[in-house]
């Protein structure tokens, strides 16, 4: 176990100037050595661990391109090797490519070349949000001066813009999934897409609070995002907990909560149990999208999931003031502030869409 081949990649982590073949030939050698060391496990065996495709694994260990960080991570992990060295040949492989085609054409760099990973930019998306600023105070603006301050009006054309938005905000994230081939791009883009029919069937509903008290199946529609949300920002919790079906669990977890919340305010109050579940549900899985997301976030680089983390936080809060509109008399701003906290949910995950595109 002494002839690891140390001596050779010192001169790659000094030299500024390697060759895109020789830094790809250190990050397979090193796969490959790990992949020894724990008895040559198959490729299905791996992706079963890591929660990746086998063919995604294989083109990832055999180094003919260079593969995408998190599915080196996951790889690594899975065979106990030492993530840190991986990181650095990996990093030394992007550097290398970044050399040998910066000189050919400037211009070409700005362009993505489909399946080829590239080095996530990590600027602030100023142009997102700057347009999603003017479009949330455009809505403030409209709604404060020109609604009628009727509640079932308000709601009608509160419901419409949000279908509106957050139909481009699943569009947006589809859209990445079309260019990248990035499964958590096509779970959040469904799981907006279910958000979006969620309140879309507010339109027809009779209900002017988003939760009635005596809820239908229809109600869990909502159920749709947090479905896809998990899994889609599952992947860095599952490596952490080391749990293939972490994202499950968490959804268990969402609604065994909720299941005792009911039973507990039901047992004080007089509220019926099957509004306060759902309400407690919905509750439930945001509290998880969010630290899912939060993990994510603090684990990966670039503005993709902070965006995505902070519109989460708004989606939260503007799920947790819906239960002020059972404490308060009926003229109170909860609506309106909780209007603008949806508002701001489907702008944010726009702009992180935006961010994963770029």
């Amino acid at each position: 176990m002494t002839q690891r081949k140390d001596g050779p990649a010192e001169p790659r982590q000094r030299g500024a100037a390697t060759e895109p073949g020789s830094a790809l030939d250190s990050l397979r050698e090193e796969l490959r050595t790990l992949r020894l060391r724990k008895g040559q496990p198959s490729l299905r065996t791996i992706s079963h661990t890591t929660e990746w495709g086998h063919t995604t694994v294989g083109r990832a260990l055999s180094c003919e391109s260079i593969p995408r960080w998190d599915v080196v991570e996951a790889i690594v992990l899975r065979l106990d090797g030492d993530v840190s060295r991986a990181r650095q040949l990996w990093m030394q492989a992007m550097e290398a490519e970044h050399q040998a085609t910066a000189p050919a054409n400037a211009a070409s760099e700005a362009a993505e070349e489909p399946g080829r990973p590239r080095v996530r930019d990590d600027t602030f998306p100023a142009l997102g949000m700057g347009f999603a600023i003017c479009v949330f105070v455009s809505f403030v603006a409209t709604l404060s001066f020109f609604a009628p301050r009727d509640p079932r009006t308000d709601k009608m054309a509160t419901d419409i813009a949000l279908s509106v938005f957050g139909g481009v905000a699943a569009l947006a994230w589809l859209a990445v999934f079309a260019k990248r081939r990035d499964r958590r791009a096509l779970a959040l883009g469904l799981g907006m897409a279910g958000w979006t029919l969620w309140r879309a069937q507010g339109l027809i509903s009779d209900d002017i609070v988003a939760i009635p008290l005596s809820p239908s199946i229809r109600d869990y529609i909502f159920l749709l995002f947090p479905l896809f949300a998990l899994h889609g920002l599952g992947s860095e919790p599952s490596r952490r907990f080391r749990q293939k079906y972490v994202s499950a669990w968490a959804l268990v977890a969402a609604v065994a909560a909720a299941a005792l919340v009911s039973f507990v305010v039901e047992s004080r109050t007089d509220l019926p149990a099957n509004g306060v579940f759902v309400y407690a549900l919905l509750l439930s899985t945001d509290i998880a999208m969010l630290a899912f997301a939060l993990l994510s976030a603090r684990a990966e680089p670039g503005w993709e999931l902070r965006a995505a983390a902070s519109g989460l936080g708004a989606l939260l809060v503007a799920d947790a003031s819906l239960g002020a509109l059972f404490l308060l008399p009926p003229p109170n701003p909860i609506a309106f502030l909780a209007a603008l906290c949806y508002l701001a949910f489907t702008l944010l995950m726009s702009v992180a869409a935006g961010s994963a595109a770029s």
